[in-house]
């Protein structure tokens, strides 16, 4: 017999699987407040939901551009899928719904790739792995 050692994990570590969840939650919470509020109430949901999972995605080890993608394709799914069910039934939320996961992933890719750029001009590489201690500032000089 061997010895080996059970793996010690961090207790944040054992929600990882459930993040995308939560994610999406904030997702269909900032939907539902964009349908049942005026742009005050909307564009307060959208600030906190935005913040609280970003937050949400990096206390369990989710990059920050992958938080934003779930988030950012679910809403859009949501969306679609409400859209086209209040104008044409099943057949209306199903094609929505896709229309809107790929509106939504092109809106994602681009902010991605705008953050990635300011990240980069601020000589941050967001390609590097953080925890391992390689993702340090450069010098710029």
């Amino acid at each position: 017999m061997t010895d080996q050692q059970p793996k010690t994990y961090r207790l944040l570590e054992l929600f990882r699987p459930v993040a995308p969840v939560i994610l999406t939650a904030f997702s269909g919470i900032v939907v539902w407040s964009f349908h049942n509020f005026e742009w005050p109430g909307f564009l307060t949901y959208l600030f906190v939901g935005f913040f609280a999972g970003s937050i949400a995605g990096g206390l369990v080890g989710v990059p920050l551009i992958s938080s934003w993608a779930v988030m950012g394709v679910t809403g859009g799914l949501f969306e679609g899928a409400y859209q086209g069910w209040q104008h044409y039934g099943w057949l209306g939320a199903v094609l929505g719904g896709l229309l809107g996961v790929v509106g939504s992933i092109v809106a994602t890719m681009l902010l991605a790739m705008l953050m990635t750029c300011v990240l980069v001009l601020c000589g941050i590489d967001p390609f590097v792995n953080a925890e391992s201690g390689e993702g340090r500032k450069t010098d710029a000089t």
